[in-house]
């Protein structure tokens, strides 16, 4: 499975068996920032400056939150998850802005 797949999935067992209890998802919300504040691993500068500058801290707890989000509502929003860190991963290419998230936000 892809990435995102692993991430959803991980997220979605975390969250759907805490039962409401915050240690857990204070747990998970903090691997998932580490995580998606991770240095790039390439040794292209241009792709490290692109990510550095396209990733603030606003932005880390919206893409969690939304995906908390969708965690919540169960395995049927596993697509919509999907697409969204797959439009994250543009972000941080700058492939696309940050507007990409809206539609997720409003959902």
């Amino acid at each position: 499975p892809c990435l995102s797949e692993c991430l959803f999935a991980i997220t979605l067992h975390i969250i759907s068996t805490s039962h409401g209890a915050d240690e857990p998802n204070s747990i998970l919300y903090n691997w998932f920032y580490s995580a998606i504040s991770a240095g790039v691993s390439s040794g292209d500068s241009d792709v490290t400056q692109i990510v550095n500058n396209s990733i603030t801290p606003e932005l880390k707890s919206n893409v969690i939150s939304i995906v908390f989000g969708l965690a919540k509502e169960g395995v049927k929003s596993k697509p919509k998850a999907k697409m969204l860190l797959m439009d994250f991963g543009k972000i941080c290419k700058g492939e696309t802005s940050t507007d990409a998230l809206l539609a997720y936000s409003l959902g």
